[in-house]
């Protein structure tokens, strides 16, 4: 079963308004509810890049501390153009770990706080184990931050599917262990200065700079 099928349906509408056609959905295997499909909308000549967007962390809300947070959000990642995207729309095998990790780290982040009791939002860090393992052999990165996403236009950013159900979209940046530990000890903003000047988002670069080690 999809997620909540209305609100999979006005998600999808939404998604190709600001991306175009939906290339194909990753359904979750059976496990703990929500129901986390992951959307794929593959490059194109006017779009150099893959986009990746969860579908179903919305059926439930996140325990968050007030109103003002936001309780219903879908997560998102970009891909390089020459991302080895599945050619088939099926459970990935092993080998092809190194160009499946988002898609698991995506799904892993959509469970989080509905497995926790807890929430995700704007700059909240979340390692890739207590070893701050690295999600591949292809990268050193070993974390994530939530951001709000930079290729995506403000209007795409919020989702209204009734007047008590408003969708937050967030991107999910990976992280260098040396960055989670800038960002836990001198604030988001600095993290995020370095960031914008050395032009990092959510397009997933597996080798980029770290940040932290130009200080």
């Amino acid at each position: 079963m999809l997620s909540d099928e209305n609100t999979y349906d006005i998600l999808s509408r939404h998604v190709e308004k600001f991306f175009g056609q939906v290339d194909g959905v990753l359904h979750e295997v059976s496990r703990e509810p929500p129901h986390v499909d992951v959307l794929i909308i593959k490059a194109t000549e006017e779009k150099p890049f893959h986009v990746l967007i969860t579908s179903g962390m919305s059926d439930l809300p996140m325990n968050t501390p007030n109103a003002d947070v936001p309780a219903y959000i879908e997560l998102m990642l970009v891909l390089p153009s020459n991302w080895q995207m599945p050619k088939s729309f099926e459970i990935v095998g092993e080998n092809q770990q190194e160009w499946h990790w988002p898609i698991d780290l995506l799904r892993y982040l959509a469970h989080f706080p509905h497995s926790y009791g807890t929430w995700l939002g704007f700059g909240h860090t979340i390692p890739n184990g207590d070893s701050f393992a690295s999600f591949s052999n292809n990268t050193l990165l070993c974390g994530t931050i939530i951001l709000p996403p930079c290729y995506m236009p403000k209007e795409f950013q919020k989702l209204s599917i009734n007047k008590e159900k408003h969708i937050q979209f967030f991107s999910v940046v990976p992280l260098y262990q040396e960055e989670m530990d800038l960002k836990q000890e001198q604030g988001t903003g600095v993290l995020l200065d370095l960031f914008n000047q050395n032009g990092i988002n959510e397009l997933l670069i597996v080798d980029r700079v770290n940040v932290a080690r130009l200080l």
